[in-house]
């Protein structure tokens, strides 16, 4: 049976084996670096009591010699050490601890480091140290900042763009869940406005229209692509003509959602209906021409 007959220190513990006697130190130090990710052992002051070789080799120092008794605090970037000093409080409780630290190389440089914090106990419960697992995670950063890059380009290239793209439920009256920026430009509305109504574009469309665009969303689920022309209710009280195309797919949890946009036609609409005007009165006057001209001659 294993036992600890006393507390972590410069002598260690030892471990009662059949009466003999062997070094904690020596064994527990052989664990550790079985351990593939880079481990730390500090008391309850934070003070380095071991460290594995591979958290060594991580931050760029030629031996354990150097980092033993310091305490973990001073291996991080200086307007991180404040911060580390809460450690051993916040891990005061009997729960793992998950922290991210900007790190200080050897050469100068920082870099990022996830911890997983836990409190190490004795049988009797009373505490005697942390230890901690560390992960590199310049990569994971570089890349989470990379993928909040593209969504800012891609975010910006949609705004810009003078359709407004929308993602929406296929629910009763087709709950928005994403839309741009621009919408905001372009009917007056807010994008949270559309998000914290479900009826809300269901109800903006004009009265007169939305029989027509009801089929259309019920003929999508059957072709699975729509396009059609509807009048739109704007916040100034006006309505702008409104060119939907939606598409019907399957999101990355496996439900039904449409996707699509719409582009404002008003002024293509406008010119349509002017020119139905005109055709119409040349019409007319074509008519009154030819019942002249029958009735002259």
């Amino acid at each position: 049976m294993l036992v600890y007959t006393g507390g972590v220190s410069d002598d260690y513990a030892v471990l009662d084996m059949n009466g003999e006697e062997f070094g904690f130190e020596a064994i527990f130090e052989a664990l550790v670096e079985t351990i593939p990710e880079p481990v730390f052992f500090t008391d309850l002051e934070g003070s380095i009591l071991s460290i594995s070789q591979r958290a060594v080799d991580m931050l760029g120092y030629p031996s354990k010699e150097k980092l033993l008794g310091q305490p973990a605090g001073t291996l991080m970037a200086p307007e991180e050490q404040e911060r580390a000093a809460s450690i051993p409080q916040d891990a005061s409780e009997e729960k793992l601890q998950q922290v991210e630290f900007q790190f200080k190389h050897k050469n100068g440089t920082t870099f990022p480091v996830e911890l997983s914090v836990v409190p190490v106990r004795s049988p009797t419960g009373k505490g005697i140290g942390f230890m901690a697992l560390g992960r590199d995670i310049s990569e994971r950063q570089y890349l989470r900042k990379k993928l909040e890059n593209t969504h800012k380009e891609l975010e910006t290239l949609m705004n810009s763009t003078s359709a407004i793209l929308y993602v929406a439920s296929t629910e009763d009256n087709c709950p928005v869940i994403y839309i741009t920026q621009n919408v905001e430009e372009i009917t007056g509305f807010k994008p949270d406005e559309f998000l914290s109504d479900p009826d809300f574009w269901h109800e903006h469309i004009h009265s007169d229209d939305r029989h027509k665009v009801d089929k259309a969303v019920d003929d999508l689920f059957e072709s699975g692509h729509r396009v059609y022309d509807y009048r739109f209710l704007c916040k100034d009280g006006g309505d702008k003509w409104m060119r939907d195309e939606m598409q019907l797919r399957v999101n990355e949890e496996g439900v039904d959602e449409i996707v699509g946009f719409m582009v404002d036609i008003t002024p293509r609409k406008e010119t349509e209906l002017a020119l139905r005007e005109t055709i119409d009165k040349f019409e007319k006057l074509a008519n009154v021409v030819s019942d002249g001209t029958s009735i002259h001659d």
